[in-house]
Formats: C-alpha cells, sequence, structure tokens
C-alpha cells in the first residue's frame, strides 16, 4: 500500500504553507544586530568618559589657578607694604602660615583660596586639602551647606634648585597641585610659576 504525501497539501489561506525562521537562523540574526547595536555605544562610551576627563581638567585648572593668582596677589601687597613701611617680608603669610608647616616642600604643603585664605595643611600622605562646593559661595571649606567634591589642592614653594624656599631668597617657584580620582584611577595637574621679590 502506497502513501503518497502532498507537500502542498495546504490549502492558499492556511498560515502555515510557508517555511518560519529556524532557530539558528534567529540566533544569527540577533548577533548581527548586537555586533552592529555593541560599535556606537562603545563609541558613545569612550566619547562620554573623555567629556568628564575634559570637565574634570577645566575645574582642576580653574582650581589651580585660582590658588595661583592668591599667592602673586598677596606677594604683591607684601612688597607694597615693605615698600612703604617696612612691615612685612615678600612671602609674609605665603609660607608658615601655620604652626609646624611651612608650605616649602611637598611633604608640608599648604592650601590657598579665594574663600578660605591660606590654610596649613597637615595630612601628609594624602592628596591634599579636599575641596568643598556651596552654591552661594563657590569652591571653599567644608560647611554646613557644602558638599565634598572630588578635588584635593595644596602649594608649596621652591627655590630654583629645588630646596625650600625662604624670605632671604630673591625668587622662589609657586607649585599648585590639584589632584582627583575618577574610580580607581588617579588624575593630578599642577600649575608652576616663579614670582620675584620685586614691585609688579
Amino acid at each position: 500500500m502506497k502513501y503518497l504525501f502532498n507537500k502542498n497539501r495546504h490549502n492558499e489561506s492556511s498560515p502555515f504553507r510557508n517555511g518560519g525562521f529556524t532557530i539558528i537562523e534567529t540566533l544569527v540574526a540577533i548577533t548581527v544586530l548586537m555586533i552592529a547595536i555593541a560599535g556606537p555605544l562603545v563609541v558613545a562610551s569612550k566619547g562620554l568618559n573623555t567629556a568628564l576627563y575634559a570637565r574634570d581638567q577645566v575645574i582642576a585648572s580653574s582650581l589651580a589657578q585660582e590658588s595661583m593668582e592668591l599667592i602673586k596677589n598677596m606677594k604683591n601687597n607684601n612688597l607694597q607694604l615693605q615698600q612703604t613701611d617696612g612691615t612685612r617680608e615678600w612671602l609674609n603669610g605665603i609660607i608658615s602660615p601655620g604652626v609646624g608647616n611651612s608650605c616649602t616642600d611637598v611633604l608640608s604643603y599648604c592650601d590657598a583660596s579665594v574663600i578660605d585664605g591660606v590654610n596649613s595643611v597637615n595630612v601628609g600622605g594624602t592628596l591634599g586639602y579636599p575641596i568643598y562646593f556651596n552654591k552661594s559661595t563657590g569652591y571653599g571649606t567644608n560647611d554646613t551647606d557644602a558638599v565634598k567634591t572630588i578635588f584635593y589642592r595644596y602649594y608649596y614653594l621652591t627655590t630654583g634648585s629645588g630646596s625650600s624656599c625662604s624670605s632671604s631668597d630673591s625668587n622662589c617657584t609657586i607649585h599648585v597641585v590639584v589632584s582627583w580620582n575618577e574610580g580607581p584611577v588617579p588624575y593630578d595637574m599642577e600649575l608652576s610659576s616663579e614670582i620675584v621679590s620685586n614691585l609688579p
């Protein structure tokens, strides 16, 4: 007895008349789509990380410049007072603003802030003086309305030979360092400038 199978036995209106995708075909299609989507996502992720790093660099540069300008301004004021009444040395308040901290080497550094003035920083081995941000006053001290940022800052002064600077020296180099971490990766930015003991 013979059985004949008609491959086209389904009528034209049947939804099963055409074969569907196999599992293999579906997996291949999904893989191709994933590869097509993953490329732009990786590029976007790297672009976002680069933009965040650039933002942090701009903020760090501004924080370093703030300290540098404050120190130079203090030096100029000292020179003017020294010339008029002889009451100040040219590095007064810039070095040795606190007991036991001279701000003249990387292990005994200080911080200079427009809001807080010059502060001794006795936190050797850390990134520096933590910077806080207050929406009303800007970057400065830790108060009730301030939030700690990712940035740390310090400065110190050396002579041209790299030794500690003192008021008896005719010129010194200011080093302002701003440090921060992006996850496990540490970054820092150093700004250096020479100052001399003459009138601006």
